[in-house]
């Protein structure tokens, strides 16, 4: 292909990069394997990316990145399916599976199963009885397995294998069995590519992932190798919980820094802004026109903050004109473009929520939700990274050797810095004063934990202050829902009466008659069961997203972040070798991470059925009024019961996870500062020999810098 022989000629200076990264390996063999991990790491990473680069199939990479529940599924069944839901959504991290999706002409989907020593590995995370991630969804992930009767030896030896198809209805069930959240396979698989006799995909290839704060170690390695080689992303942020810390951390720590050409930030479920916000507004123009000003200012704040910070550190202009790109995003809604296509007697249950939500000020018809999914701009993005694909892919190959070099001088460095550290420590010290030390970091440590914990104490005096307000909150809607107006009817009714039409003077008239017709109207009072059935809908969505929101309230993870890292910069010693910003930095923002605002789900369609046939229409005696009140009630009170009883739960569960990363928060500063003592303590026992190598060792790293 001619564009992959432009870029040939540059094929020599990369194998002249790899020969040095082999020497610098051979060169600081004398350090130890954890040492120079990073430095094998950057060979391996940079001979995978120039491998996918030189094929000859080369097709342009289309990452689909976002959390979980960021409708990154539902975007791509829009984009590529006609809104059928061809992929299941990952309601969970235990589902999130890692789909690639390519052209083929023959329809088929290979699977990739854990490998035996993967599954062993997430059989003994599953014996470690804590709620921290990795180790609940280890459990999830058994359990799953368990409630299939699979044999899980038989698919763990196949290693793949590859499913045809012939339609997409086939595709729809065949792809369920393997990556959906109940299908028989789910818990086994990896990965699987799905490819598709879908012309207008020839030239790309297109990952749903998971995200790189996937708690499952090789599904996160898959979903990094790949980022690896992605020339273009679209991000997903959910509207109505824009850019949240998570998301920051998502967007800003990976994709820039890995050779991405283009971010493309989308504002996904955007009805779901628009329904937090319609209620405030006259209507529906106005709500979607003051939604996206403070949906634009989100992202412009937090992608501009982000940008001087990495200003500050000299980054590239290219990654800084990649941030930029991504400052203004795209608001899509699929569910609203999906319901333009429709009737609205053919909405699902969820549609027809929406319907009602947005249409509050009775605006909302098919060219609105076209508008509101805004998928024709999403499209036209699309279309004009495939027409840029060599322009971008050969200055991803421009990229390439710059960004291998100054990864390698960093790591270098690193490397570098860490045996000054262990050369001084040596030099000016001995066994006591170091164990002196280490024993003084432990009271630091200790210090640290107890202002940690006082964190951790306002935070569940804060939530459980959100709950009782929720409560409250659940308990007036309940009282809100369980209350129905009558409607006013009107009936026409047909009356006669028979008028005389004879005349004295035609006697041939005498006797004769005529009806006369009117009419009269009858105003009565009756109850609407769809009014019922709508306040039952409206008291489920309305409890969830109060319950969601008393845990968003309590839990302001900008404020949390800042206020553990404050905690430490005030409780230790910052003159110490061993206090480092970046370090600490992270280890808070995994902390962060490591918070899951809770799911809560209720199910009210079998109160919506019984309500049904209990009543149709029009109810307008008395007795059949009270009757149809009084169920109304019990069924909102039986609802306000279940949610609460959730909720309390739900928080109880919460709070154990928080209390969980109280400690471990601590734990994790003490063990890798306390490891640093140990391997220097260790070196005492030939204290002369260890000096010199480690000038030796300083003298070959400066000459490599």
């Amino acid at each position: 292909m001619q564009f992959f022989e432009k870029t040939a000629a540059e094929q020599e200076k990369f194998q002249q990069h790899i020969q040095k990264l082999e020497q610098v390996v051979d060169q600081i063999s004398f350090l130890s394997k954890e040492d120079t991990s990073a430095i094998r790491q950057l060979k391996e990473s940079f001979q995978h990316k120039i491998h996918d680069f030189y094929r000859e199939d080369r097709k342009l990479n289309i990452g689909i990145i976002g959390q979980v529940k960021a409708g990154k599924s539902s975007f791509l069944n829009t984009m590529i399916f006609n809104g059928q839901d061809v992929l299941p959504r990952a309601s969970t991290p235990k589902t999130a599976t890692l789909t690639k999706i390519e052209y083929a002409d023959e329809n088929s989907i290979e699977i990739v199963y854990y490998s035996p020593e993967e599954w062993q590995q997430i059989e003994e995370r599953a014996k470690v009885q804590s709620e921290l991630e990795e180790y609940r969804v280890a459990r999830d992930i058994l359990q799953l397995a368990q409630s299939h009767y699979i044999d899980v030896e038989t698919y763990l030896n196949k290693g793949k294998e590859t499913v045809t198809f012939s339609t997409e209805t086939d595709l729809m069930r065949e792809l369920n069995e393997y990556v959906g959240e109940n299908g028989k396979l789910t818990a086994l698989v990896k990965y699987v590519t799905l490819k598709i006799n879908n012309p207008h995909i020839k030239e790309i290839s297109i990952v749903d992932t998971p995200g790189l704060n996937d708690p499952i170690a090789s599904r996160t390695d898959k979903t990094k190798q790949f980022m690896e080689v992605c020339d273009v992303v679209f991000f997903l942020s959910r509207a109505s919980n824009f850019l949240d810390q998570t998301d920051m951390d998502l967007l800003t720590s990976q994709l820039p820094q890995k050779g991405v050409k283009r971010l493309v930030l989308i504002a996904s479920r955007y009805d779901e802004g628009l329904q937090d916000t319609i209620y405030d507004f006259d209507s529906l123009e106005e709500a979607d026109a003051d939604t996206k000003k403070s949906l634009r200012r989100v992202a412009m704040k937090n992608i501009n903050s982000y940008i001087e910070m990495m200003e500050k550190r000299n980054a590239s202009q290219t990654l800084l004109n990649v941030l930029k790109e991504c400052a203004t995003p795209i608001f899509v809604s699929s569910m609203a473009h999906n319901m333009s296509l429709k009737t609205e007697s053919n909405y699902s249950k969820d549609e027809q929520i929406v319907y009602n939500n947005l249409n509050e000020h009775d605006d909302l018809d098919e060219e609105m939700l076209q508008y509101i999914g805004n998928i024709a701009e999403v499209q036209q993005v699309f279309h004009e990274v495939i027409e840029q694909k060599e322009q971008t892919l050969l200055e991803k190959a421009k990229a390439f050797l710059p960004l291998a070099q100054q990864q390698l001088a960093t790591e270098i460095s690193n490397i570098a810095t860490l045996q000054k550290r262990r050369l001084t420590m040596l030099i000016e010290n001995d066994q006591e004063s170091l164990e002196k030390q280490k024993n003084a970091i432990k009271t630091q440590i200790q210090q640290i934990q107890a202002a940690t914990t006082s964190i951790f104490t306002d935070l569940f005096a804060k939530l459980e202050a959100c709950k009782t307000e929720g409560t409250m909150s659940l308990r007036q809607a309940s009282k809100d829902y369980a209350s129905l107006n009558e409607r006013t009817g009107v009936e026409t009714e047909t009356r006669s009466y028979t008028v005389s039409t004879s005349k004295w003077y035609k006697p041939w008239t005498w006797g004769s008659s005529s009806t006369e017709y009117y009419t009269v109207e009858t105003r009565y009072y009756y109850l609407d069961v769809s009014d019922a059935l709508e306040n039952l809908r409206n008291f489920g969505h309305d409890a969830v997203s109060t319950v969601e929101q008393a845990f968003l309230d309590a839990v302001d993870f900008h404020q949390l972040k800042r206020r553990l890292l404050t905690t430490v910069v005030e409780n230790f010693d910052t003159s110490s070798e061993y206090y480092e910003p970046a370090y600490f930095k992270l280890l808070t923002e995994k902390t962060i991470q490591a918070i899951e605002i809770p799911v809560v789900k209720i199910d009210i369609s079998g109160y919506l059925t019984k309500m049904a046939n209990s009543f149709s229409g029009e109810v307008r005696d008395a007795s059949s009024k009270t009757e149809m009140r009084n169920k109304l009630a019990s069924y909102i009170s039986d609802l306000f019961d279940e949610i609460s009883n959730q909720f309390v739960q739900e928080m109880k569960s919460f709070k154990e996870k928080m209390a969980i990363i109280d400690t471990t928060f601590t734990e994790q500063l003490l063990k890798t500062i306390t490891d640093e003592y140990e391997t220097v303590l260790a070196q005492f026992k030939d204290k002369e020999q260890e000096i010199h190598r480690l000038r030796e060792g300083l003298n070959v790293l400066e000459s490599l810098m």
